[in-house]
C-alpha cells in the first residue's frame, strides 16, 4: 500500500536504487503535511477532472503552501516511461512535483517538532514510528509490550537512526562482512588447488561459488533498508555498497558462467584407458577449435558482464554521458594493451573465413623475423597457430605474421621436400 501510494510522487531526481524507501519516507512525512494544510483551509476545492479540462491546468498548488503537483506530459509519459517513479502513470496525471519533495523534511520539522498534540492529531508520529522502529511498514508487536522507560531509551535517536535499529545492524553487517569475506576467501583458495584440473566441472562450480556471496548480499540489503528502516544519508550508504558488491559479484558470475558454457563446448569425456590404477573412469580431452570456441565464449562473457556494470551505474544514478567519460580511459589503456591482441583475432578471423590454412596439412611459412618454417598445423586459433617440425617441436605462430607472410602448402608429405625447403 504505501508503495503504490509513493507512485503519486516524481521521483526522477531521486536514483533509482533509492527510489522505493525515499518514496514511503516522502509520502508519509506529506501526508501529515496536506491533512495540516487542508485543516487550516477547510473551504479549500481541490480542482477535479472536468476543471482541469475546462482551464487546462498542467500546475496546481496548495494555496499558502509549497506543495505543488505537475501534469505529465504526453511526450514525457511514452518516451520516459517510468523515469519519474510512477509504473502505472499516463499523460495527464499529476504528480508531487520534485520541488515539493525537497522541501517536504525541512517543513515537517518546521510543523511538527515540538508539538506533540499536533503530530498525534495529524498522523505525525506515523513516520516517527516507520523511521526508527525495525519491521518494515508494521513494527514488531513485541516492542510494544516493553516497559515505557525501555520503549523510550530505544528509541533514542543517534545520526538518524534508533537505538534500537543500530543494535539490530551493527552486528548482524560484523557478521555479513566476516562471512562473506571468509566465504570469498576460501573460493579463492579451492580455486588456486583447481586451476589446472580438466573438464567443464570445475569451472561449473567456480560460478556456483560465487552465488552464496550474491545472496549474502541481497540478505543484507534487505535487513538493513526493508527491515531496519535505514533511510536518509544512512540508506543511501548501504545502498551504494551494496549495489557496487552486487554488479561486481554478478559481472563475475556472468563471466564465469560464459566461461563454463564455452569449456562444455570444448572438452569431451573418453574412456580412461591410459591409467589403469587411476579411480578416474573418464579421461577428459579437448575438441578441435577449443581456442575459437572458447574465444568467442569469453568475448560473450565480457560484453554481458560489461551491460551489468552498466546497468548498475545506471541504478546508481550515474547518466550514460558520465559513463561513457568514465571508461574512457580504460578503454583506452586496454585498447593499447590489447592492440596486438585484437590484431591477431581480428588476423585469426580473416584466416578461418578463408579456408586458407587447415589443420592436419603441411606448410612452409615464411615469416618476417623467423624465417621460413616448416611442419604440420596442427590447430589454428583465433590468437594463433601451432605448427609441428619434423623434429616432433611444437611451434606457435601469431596470426599476425601468418597473415603477413607468404604461406605456401606442400601437397604431399615428404621429409626430404622439408628439409629442401628450410635450407
Amino acid at each position: 500500500g504505501l508503495q503504490q501510494a509513493s507512485e503519486a510522487l516524481d521521483l526522477s531526481n531521486v536514483p533509482q536504487i533509492l527510489r522505493p524507501m525515499t518514496g514511503v519516507a516522502q509520502f508519509l512525512r506529506l501526508y501529515s503535511l496536506i491533512r495540516y494544510d487542508l485543516a487550516q483551509r477547510p473551504n479549500l476545492m481541490i480542482p477535479d477532472e472536468q476543471q482541469v479540462k475546462r482551464e487546462r491546468l498542467t500546475v496546481w498548488s496548495l494555496p499558502g503552501s509549497p506543495i505543488a503537483l505537475s501534469q505529465i506530459p504526453p511526450h514525457r509519459s511514452e518516451q520516459n516511461k517510468g523515469q519519474h517513479g510512477c509504473r502505472q502513470c499516463s499523460a495527464g496525471d499529476f504528480l508531487f512535483t520534485p520541488e515539493t519533495l525537497d522541501q517536504i523534511p525541512s517543513d515537517f520539522e518546521k510543523v511538527f517538532a515540538g508539538h506533540n498534540g499536533r503530530r498525534h492529531r495529524f498522523g505525525a508520529d506515523l513516520f516517527t514510528y516507520w523511521a526508527l522502529l525495525p519491521g518494515g511498514a508494521l513494527p514488531p508487536k513485541l516492542f510494544f509490550l516493553l516497559p515505557q522507560p525501555v520503549r523510550l531509551f530505544l528509541l533514542t535517536t543517534l545520526g538518524g537512526q534508533s537505538l534500537l535499529q543500530w543494535i539490530l545492524l551493527i552486528p548482524v553487517t560484523i557478521l555479513m562482512v566476516a562471512v562473506l569475506g571468509l566465504w570469498l576467501w576460501k573460493l579463492r583458495h579451492w580455486n588456486r588447488s583447481h586451476q589446472y584440473s580438466d573438464g567443464p566441472r570445475i569451472h561449473l562450480l567456480r560460478a556456483v561459488g560465487l552465488l552464496p556471496p550474491l545472496a549474502i548480499v541481497w540478505s543484507w540489503q534487505w535487513f538493513a533498508i526493508d527491515w531496519i528502516n535505514l533511510y536518509g544519508e544512512r540508506q543511501a550508504a548501504v545502498l551504494t555498497g551494496g549495489t557496487i558488491a552486487d554488479g561486481l559479484l554478478l559481472a563475475t558470475f556472468v563471466y564465469l558462467l560464459l566461461e563454463t558454457v564455452g569449456q562444455c563446448f570444448t572438452w569431451k569425456a573418453l574412456p580412461n584407458k591410459a591409467l589403469l590404477n587411476s579411480t578416474a573412469r573418464l579421461q577428459w580431452v579437448r575438441r578441435r577449435g577449443s581456442g575459437q570456441i572458447m574465444t568467442l565464449a569469453r568475448i560473450a562473457g565480457l560484453v554481458i558482464a560489461l551491460l551489468v556494470l552498466i546497468r548498475t551505474g545506471r541504478a546508481l544514478g550515474i547518466t550514460s554521458v558520465t559513463l561513457l567519460a568514465l571508461s574512457s580511459v580504460p578503454a583506452l589503456a586496454i585498447s593499447l594493451g590489447t592492440q596486438q591482441l585484437i590484431h591477431d583475432i581480428a588476423d585469426g578471423f580473416s584466416l578461418l573465413l578463408d579456408g586458407q590454412i587447415k589443420p592436419g596439412s603441411f606448410y612452409l611459412i615464411g615469416t618476417p623475423k623467423s624465417g621460413e618454417i616448416a611442419g604440420q598445423v596442427t590447430s589454428l586459433g583465433m590468437r594463433s597457430l601451432r605448427l609441428q617440425k619434423e623434429d616432433g617441436s611444437i611451434v606457435t605462430i601469431p596470426n599476425s605474421s601468418v597473415a603477413s607472410s607468404v604461406v605456401t602448402r606442400l601437397e604431399q608429405h615428404n621429409p626430404r621436400d622439408l628439409e629442401a625447403s628450410t635450407m
